[in-house]
C-alpha cells in the first residue's frame, strides 16, 4: 500500500501520521477534544494490527500526542515494532473543540447552528503549533517518523497541504487510518485515510473527530 514510502537513508523526511484506535466516545459518535477518553476493545485491536501492518517497514522512532487514546494506540504499536521509548510531544495534541466537546454531530448543528464554537481553538493556531513540531522534527536525522495523533491534527494538516481541498470540514478520517507526508523543499501529501490494514477486524469508527 505505501509504493511511495522512500527508503530510510534518503535526505527527504517521512512521517507516518496514525490516528488513534476507537474510543467509546467515538463509537457513540461524540467530539472529543482535549477529553482524556481512554481505548475501547476495538480501539485496541486496531492499535495491534496497525502496528502489525508497520512491521513491513523500518522505522526510526515514534512520537505521541499525551492524550491516553494515542500513547496506548502507540505504546501497543511500538511493542509490535520493536521501537520504544514513545517520545511525546505536546504539540501533537488534539484541537481544542471548546463548547462542543462531548456533543455528537447533530447536537452540535443544534446548539451552534452558526457554526461559531466558543472557547473552539482556531484551525489556523491547531495548523501552526502542528507545523511547528513537523518542522522540528524535519531538522533531525531520521528518515521515518510515526507520528500518533487525532483526526482533527492530521485533517489540518491535510487543508495546509492541499490549500483546502482536502482536510478540515471536508475528509472523514477512520480511527487507526494512516496519512502519509514527505517533505521535499515543501510538503507533499503521498496518502491519507489508508484502512486496507483494518479490513480483518468487524468494526470501523466511521467519526471524523476524535
Amino acid at each position: 500500500m505505501f509504493k511511495h514510502l522512500p527508503p530510510a537513508d534518503i535526505s527527504s523526511p517521512c512521517f507516518c501520521l496514525v490516528r488513534h484506535g476507537q474510543t467509546d466516545w467515538n463509537a457513540a459518535g461524540r467530539i472529543q477534544g482535549l477529553e482524556d477518553i481512554e481505548l475501547n476493545a476495538v480501539g485496541r485491536a486496531q492499535a495491534t494490527q496497525t502496528g502489525l501492518y508497520l512491521q513491513q517497514w523500518q522505522w526510526d522512532r515514534i512520537i505521541s500526542s499525551p492524550l491516553k487514546r494515542a500513547t496506548e494506540s502507540a505504546e501497543i504499536i511500538a511493542e509490535q515494532l520493536g521501537l520504544a521509548p514513545v517520545e511525546i510531544m505536546d504539540v501533537f495534541m488534539e484541537r481544542d473543540y471548546g463548547d462542543c466537546s462531548g456533543m455528537t454531530a447533530a447536537q452540535r448543528k443544534q446548539s451552534f447552528p452558526d457554526g461559531i464554537i466558543p472557547r473552539q481553538e482556531t484551525l489556523e493556531t491547531l495548523q501552526k503549533r502542528v507545523l511547528q513540531g513537523l518542522r522540528q522534527l524535519k531538522q533531525e536525522p531520521q528518515a521515518r517518523t510515526l507520528i500518533i495523533t487525532h483526526g482533527g491534527v492530521i485533517n489540518s494538516l491535510l487543508a495546509y497541504m492541499s490549500r483546502g481541498e482536502i482536510g478540515t470540514g471536508k475528509s472523514i478520517l477512520h480511527n487507526a487510518s494512516l496519512a502519509l507526508f514527505q517533505y521535499e523543499q515543501d510538503w507533499r501529501i503521498l496518502a491519507y485515510n489508508l484502512t486496507t490494514h483494518l479490513d480483518s477486524l468487524s468494526h470501523k469508527a466511521e467519526s471524523d473527530k476524535t
